[in-house]
């Protein structure tokens, strides 16, 4: 090995060992015990709930949701049953306000994924009369999005200014359905999936953040987070 390359891999290794070291040093608050339970708590999140896949399971209130066509001529309704979800947290991140606090900073969440699923039914409205459609497994998601906000260490752990980075591309459904006890064969046959043109108008209304799901996914997802929070900085603090 030449000694232009000895030299190189010294000054990555001295890099890294830079890198890592600042960000042990890095003060979130000024307050040295909090600042020391929010690395602490930092560490354990992206070592536990930051990698293991799903980080919580469990039940979610059935939804019900009617949405409208543009042109007002198609109303479709669905309506879910025994719904669960799984929800999987990534990185947590925590920084300093500018100016720094004694013991509040900023939080933000990497959030992999929450994922719905139940069973449930369609009923499609238009001038020709109504369908009603059996649907099995449907499925609904959102996925790659950012909780953040800031938190307040004092006699209790306080959150506030909390906010979701969700778009439109952030969300996924799968309408697998059935007209009646036939397979609706106009359709794709194959995947037995809604017809695209009720599947399309569910899918916007279901994006719309005043939405059933959209409410109990921000829900859901800001309560498991501040709780895996509190928990971790409970252990941390004296």
């Amino acid at each position: 090995m030449g000694e232009k390359s000895k030299m190189k891999i010294i000054l990555i290794v001295f890099c890294c060992f830079l890198t890592l070291t600042v960000a042990a040093d890095e003060k979130y608050v000024t307050d040295s015990t909090v600042n020391t339970a929010l690395h602490s708590t930092e560490s354990v999140w992206n070592n536990t709930n930051g990698s293991a896949s799903p980080d919580y399971a469990g039940t979610m209130v059935d939804i019900s949701q009617t949405a409208t066509s543009p042109d007002g001529l198609i109303t479709v309704t669905l309506q879910t049953d025994d719904i669960t979800y799984t929800l999987d947290f990534g990185q947590l991140d925590f920084d300093a306000l500018d100016p720094i606090e004694s013991t509040k900073c900023f939080f933000s969440i990497q959030v992999n994924k929450l994922e719905a699923k139940g069973s449930g039914s369609v009923t499609a409205s238009t001038q020709n009369g109504q369908k009603s459609f059996s649907c099995n497994t449907v499925k609904m998601g959102v996925k790659n999005f950012i909780i953040s906000g800031d938190v307040n260490v004092g006699d209790t752990i306080t959150f506030s200014n909390i906010v979701f980075d969700i778009d439109s591309s952030d969300y996924y459904f799968s309408f697998p359905c059935t007209i009646g006890s036939q397979v609706f064969l106009a359709y794709n046959a194959e995947s037995m999936a809604l017809p695209s043109q009720y599947a399309s108008i569910l899918k916007s209304a279901l994006k719309s953040a005043n939405s059933q799901f959209s409410r109990k996914t921000r829900s859901k997802t800001k309560s498991k987070g501040k709780s895996g929070i509190k928990g971790l900085l409970n252990q941390e603090l004296p």
